[in-house]
């Protein structure tokens, strides 16, 4: 739950490494993401909007891939 504007980082990640993100955006914080992690034109912009949101992410080693959901009522 972020507090305040925050850039979506991962660090010590491995190849093939994946997992879920439950990202509660109850204040409409504005949500960054680092060069390393790839995100689609519109995630950033969606998540940043209040509300909760269900990540999922891919790791290459190097970078991250995400994706998520639409705002869950």
């Amino acid at each position: 739950t972020p507090t305040g504007a925050i850039t979506l980082t991962f660090t010590n990640i491995t190849n093939g490494q994946s997992g879920f993100i439950l990202m509660i955006n109850s204040g409409g914080q504005t949500i960054s993401a680092a060069s390393t992690t790839k995100v689609d034109e519109n995630l950033l912009a969606t998540v940043t909007e209040a509300g909760t949101y269900l990540m999922s992410y891919f790791s290459d080693g190097t970078n991250v891939y995400l994706t998520n959901s639409a705002v869950y009522a």
